[in-house]
């Protein structure tokens, strides 16, 4: 291998890939932090977009979180009491990965005043959303979703069974997510299935288009994991009739 053919192979070697979706990330807002107060309270109510997850990331200053808690849309909120010291140009790891996304209400940071710290830091939270061809699938939320329907899908089923309206149903918190957690939400699912089209409706598994997910969070004002199943309920037949 010659010398210069060598260097060249070094070069590729050392240049930096994609940054993993970094690229994708959308800027939900700056805010500068007074750091003698210790706590700051950040209101994105007004942003209407989803996101499956967020960063923090200090733009100028530095920062040693000590607990953040993101309040969601839908009123579930998500909390976490841990060291994160955070230098200059650094960000966090994703905060609460979702398999859904949520719109995001508050942001509450609380942080470690130091007498080393600069009188006032900046950040950006940034926030991870939906590919557009998950848009049109997502739900507004696992305590949102309690309320039952979200579109119509009244029609005809796999076998030309009958089928009725999308049901999406959070379950009780529970501090295991199998089975406490889920199970709270399956039997939550097919009680509000039962009680809006009847027991022939119920049975999970002849629902159309299944999905569950959990997360951890509170919902009214009890902590731990919550799941919510949501599917369309449609009238089962013999191989249906097991849940």
């Amino acid at each position: 291998m010659t010398r210069l053919s060598y260097f060249t192979l070094l070069v590729l070697m050392f240049v930096p890939g994609p940054a993993n979706g970094a690229d994708q990330l959308q800027s939900l807002g700056q805010q500068t932090l007074q750091m003698s107060t210790g706590r700051q309270l950040i209101d994105l109510s007004h942003r209407r977009e989803q996101y499956s997850s967020l960063r923090l990331k200090v733009l100028r200053g530095r920062l040693l979180l000590s607990k953040l808690v993101v309040t969601y849309g839908d009123g579930s909120q998500h909390i976490e009491k841990r060291r994160i010291n955070l230098l200059n140009k650094e960000r966090t790891r994703p905060i609460n990965p979702l398999e859904s996304a949520r719109s995001v209400k508050t942001v509450l940071l609380i942080w470690t005043i130091r007498r080393s710290d600069p009188q006032t830091t900046v950040i950006e939270i940034l926030g991870l959303p939906l590919a557009p061809d998950d848009q049109s699938t997502s739900t507004a939320g696992p305590v949102a979703a309690t309320s039952g329907e979200s579109k119509s899908n009244t029609g005809s089923g796999p076998g030309g069974r009958t089928c009725k309206q999308v049901v999406a149903v959070s379950g009780e918190p529970a501090w295991t997510k199998i089975p406490t957690a889920y199970l709270n939400s399956l039997r939550a699912w097919q009680k509000t299935v039962q009680a809006r089209y009847g027991s022939g409706y119920k049975v999970w598994r002849g629902a159309k288009g299944r999905t569950v997910k959990c997360y951890t969070g509170q919902k009214e004002g009890k902590p731990g994991w919550i799941c919510t199943h949501s599917g369309t309920p449609c009238d089962a037949k013999p191989r249906y009739i097991k849940n």
